[in-house]
């Protein structure tokens, strides 16, 4: 894990902390290994070694020298760290190791995602280290924080409503496994764990609390018939409870990292687990034997589900295929070509004819598995004030009619057979992450694709195709239709880098202008015209629409052939409608041409066939973003530039917006660091660490 800079899941390691007397999780189980080897002479007689870090102040960061730990680096203020002369080799190599977290927020443990019932009457979901029960939209019970010592709470990983409805099982962040009575919850009934006190306010009862051990509770699964409860950890383990007795029946080692995933066979004789591993196994649950490993995933596996009658399993196995195996021999029966994205929860109807897989991307997809094509897919998307919309599960009505969503702090049903709808029944808190948003297709598998900032069209600006983006020019006047640009002189020209309709319409010379004259504002309309330039790579020959909208006049060149030509309509409602076209395209390096006639000053959109948009999901955004954060660290700033320019071309340095938040940031840094105080201080640097996470 430690040659050069590698990306590593983190399974157990703690730190403990002597200052607070508690263990410190790690953010979301993942980090950066950073190594560098250095030699040490053998006459060497100091009696402690002073090494210049570089990296970072921040106080999760975590140091070994030649694989012994030395304790937190924000011990050191001058980035100075003191190594023992006796964890040294004298005349030999000896290594110094950092583990770099990235955006620590100290004590937040990560949050669970929430759960439905079969029934879809219940919702359960995690918010402030409590669980919140809720029966539609009006009935809830908070079930309390769960304290170990001090500060330290013991926050919920997993939740899994039992097939009835009539528990509630919550696996928990220091390896305790809670049953809940639903009933008697949301009715507020006393509970079995002792009378009322006078004067004491009473939290709703546990049923029953099992211990597992001092590790996470990650990933939860009730059999079908709700007498075994399957309990995946961060250590690699599984356990199999009895829900009724509370008494823990089997334990073992199932991977070698953390156990994500679970699900039972229908007929409860079979139990399949999934993990960081990048691997998927089938167990005997009553002996705890390994019975078939299914290989060939190619990265972490988030979700796997039993079809109905027991003979299949489904499982992504890549960030674009889902494949199904066969439950008995483990022999792969079919690939399934998926979305672009990260799989997080799989799910089959109850006929077994369909499946159901919900992205990190907060899109929703379906296939027809007889005939493997990909039926509907729907896009979620996140309620107002969460910015976290990943879909962590999804399922079927019983009826089988109606497939649901959960993610982006809402339960939502959608139609099974046409993929539309997104009526909400629930909603709940949700970890409110910074993330960025996969860009592309959002209704139905035909549509054209916008260009975004993290999801670009490949235009160049020469034919060498060297330079991402498309060169513009742009003209005062007025005009009914387009007019003759090489006749006219521009007033603003540049390079595009970002082809999408926020910095299209970004580059046009303002429609409106506001002057003042004897005291009074007077607002004037400027219409203008604008002409870009570009290349266009062309891998594959064939037929590739285009499909333009605005309510003036605009045109669209591509290679010799005029594709969309619109010179506008009085009709602003009949102008409004996209107008689409296609042309036949070799292989090789095609010019572009877009002239618009901003006459109405209200902007023009442009979708361009995705075979020309390069496909970015939320991992890969996230993976380039804290390698470029490593990088920085190691003190490699223009390794770290190019992988950020991959990801916002254009966009190094800041943007005018960007910059005015990081500036507002650092204003506020510069008003703390002005105190004595550590409490501010460390208040400082969390502000730094979460502007990182908006501004990278």
């Amino acid at each position: 894990l430690t040659a050069g800079l590698d990306w590593s899941p983190i399974t157990r390691p703690r730190h403990w902390d002597r200052d607070h007397l508690l263990t410190i999780p790690f953010k979301n189980n993942r980090g950066f290994w950073l190594a560098q080897d250095f030699d040490l002479p053998a006459d060497w007689k100091g009696q402690q070694l002073l090494f210049k870090a570089g990296v970072p102040k921040s106080r999760l960061e975590h140091v070994w020298i030649n694989g012994e730990p030395l304790g937190r680096m924000w011990q050191w203020q001058d980035r100075n760290i003191v190594i023992p002369a006796k964890l040294l080799k004298k005349g030999d190599k000896n290594r110094i190791t950092f583990l770099l977290q990235p955006y620590p927020w100290l004590l937040q443990a990560p949050q669970s995602s929430p759960a439905v019932s079969a029934d879809l009457s219940h919702t359960a979901y995690s918010h402030d280290h409590r669980i919140q029960l809720t029966k539609g939209r009006h009935s809830r019970r908070d079930l309390g924080q769960q304290m170990m010592v001090g500060v330290l709470f013991d926050s919920p990983r997993s939740l899994a409503f039992s097939p009835d409805g009539k528990q509630l099982a919550s696996g928990h962040q220091y390896g305790s496994v809670r049953l809940w009575d639903v009933d008697a919850m949301l009715e507020g009934k006393e509970g079995s764990m002792g009378p009322k006190k006078p004067g004491v306010k009473r939290r709703p009862w546990l049923h029953t609390k099992i211990s597992i051990g001092a590790v996470s509770i990650v990933s939860l699964a009730f059999s079908a018939d709700g007498k075994r409860l399957a309990a995946g950890s961060e250590d690699n383990r599984i356990a199999l409870m009895d829900p009724v007795s509370g008494k823990v029946l089997r334990s073992f080692v199932g991977h070698q990292a953390a156990v994500v995933a679970l699900a039972f066979s229908p007929d409860g004789t079979r139990l399949v687990s999934a993990s960081h591993d990048r691997s998927v196994k089938i167990w005997d649950p009553s002996s705890g034997k390994e019975l078939l490993k299914l290989a060939g995933h190619a990265g972490p596996v988030h979700a796997v589900a039993y079809s109905p009658d027991g003979k299949r399993i489904a499982t992504a196995i890549d960030n674009a295929h889902i494949r199904l195996w066969d439950a008995t021999t483990g022999k792969a029966l079919r690939t399934l070509d998926g979305q672009q994205g990260e799989v997080l929860s799989l799910a089959f109807s109850p006929d077994g004819k369909h499946l159901a897989a919900g992205y990190r991307e907060s899109v929703i997809s379906q296939w027809h598995l007889e005939s493997g094509k990909k039926l509907t897919t729907s896009r979620h998307g996140a309620e107002q004030g969460y910015q976290d919309s990943a879909i962590s599960k999804v399922l079927y009505s019983l009826d089988g009619k109606q497939l649901v969503s959960l993610g982006g702090g809402s339960a939502k049903k959608w139609n099974r057979d046409t993929g539309s709808g997104g009526e909400q029944f629930g909603q709940f808190d949700a970890p409110r992450i910074p993330q960025v948003n996969w860009h592309g297709p959002r209704q139905g598998p035909n549509r054209l694709v916008d260009g975004f900032e993290n999801f670009p069209v490949e235009l160049y600006t020469t034919k060498a195709c060297e330079e991402q983006g498309m060169k513009f020019a742009c003209y005062e006047g007025r005009w009914k239709n387009l007019p003759d640009f090489d006749a006219l002189k521009p007033v603003k020209q540049g390079v595009l880098r970002h082809f999408d309709q926020k910095h299209l319409n970004g580059v046009l010379l303002p429609y409106h202008k506001t002057t003042r004259k004897d005291g009074k504002d007077h607002r004037t309309t400027h219409p203008s015209a604008l002409k870009a330039t570009g290349y266009l790579k062309v891998e594959k020959a064939g037929d590739y629409r285009f499909a333009l909208q605005s309510h003036d006049g605009y045109r669209l060149v591509v290679g010799s052939t005029v594709v969309i030509d619109n010179e506008g309509q009085e009709n602003i409602r009949a102008a409004a409608e996209v107008k689409h076209g296609t042309v036949h395209l070799g292989p090789g390096v095609h010019p572009v041409t877009l002239s618009y006639l901003n006459a109405r000053g209200l902007g023009l959109k442009v979708m361009f066939p995705r075979e020309f948009v390069r496909p970015l999901t939320v991992a890969d955004i996230e993976s380039s973003r804290l390698m470029a954060g490593a990088l920085l660290a190691e003190g490699k700033p223009e390794e770290a530039k190019a992988l950020l320019t991959k990801l916002h071309r254009g966009g190094w340095p800041l943007s005018e917006e960007a910059q005015y938040g990081v500036e507002q940031t650092r204003m506020r840094v510069r008003r703390l660091a002005g105190t004595k105080s550590y409490i501010d201080h460390g208040h400082a640097l969390d502000l730094i660490d979460t502007s990182l996470v908006t501004y990278p």
